[in-house]
């Protein structure tokens, strides 16, 4: 399965976490030290704006990192710009030539893979912060995982780093749990 179609397979597991958050939950922490459940919401939003804009070939200008999007209601303000998002990937084109990806130009198709990474990561983020659980097709969990071990290699890990210390998961863990440990994230986690 493409990258974009594994984006797609992952989005109605986003989508069900956002919807599933309730709005006395955004002042609580996250697995991601540096954002409450607000924030973590607000970034999942503006990551995919900006994605759906890669994807098109489009110039993104500026933005406010700390913008509030969601408010108080996360639910469709992700689902929305998840959905859009995830069209704008599966568009004749889309993982072709370059664009512009956050800071940087970077190769279409490691841009959808970045997004993909994102999509599941942060989406097991919002999952575990509020009490859910981010169900995920085995083949999602193996591409994220190959993903986590190309993205988070060990001089983007420590403190101050992009990556946490990677974290030891069981060898009967699944593909997505052993991702979550390569990107520093204990699968445990609690709020």
């Amino acid at each position: 399965m493409d990258t974009a179609s594994l984006m797609q397979a992952a989005a109605p597991a986003l989508k069900s976490v956002a919807a599933g958050v309730d709005s006395s939950q955004l002042s609580g922490p996250t697995p991601c030290s540096d954002f409450s459940v607000k924030e973590l919401s607000n970034h999942i939003a503006g990551f995919w704006g900006m994605t759906a804009m890669s994807a098109r070939k489009q110039l993104i200008e500026g933005g406010n990192p700390g913008a509030d999007i969601v408010g108080d209601s996360p639910a469709s303000v992700i689902q929305g710009m998840v959905d859009g998002g995830v069209a704008a990937w599966q568009e004749s084109g889309a993982t072709e030539g370059k664009t512009q990806f956050g800071p940087g130009e970077y190769d279409a198709a490691f841009a959808a893979q970045i997004t993909l990474f994102e999509e599941v990561v942060h989406g097991w983020d919002l999952a575990a912060a509020t009490g859910q659980t981010l169900h995920v097709p085995s083949e999602v969990g193996d591409a994220v995982l190959e993903i986590s071990n190309m993205l988070c290699a060990n001089a983007e890990r420590g403190e101050g780093k992009t990556f946490g210390l990677e974290v030891k998961v069981a060898d009967t863990a699944s593909s997505f749990e052993k991702a979550l440990g390569v990107t520093g994230r204990d699968p445990n986690w609690s709020a």
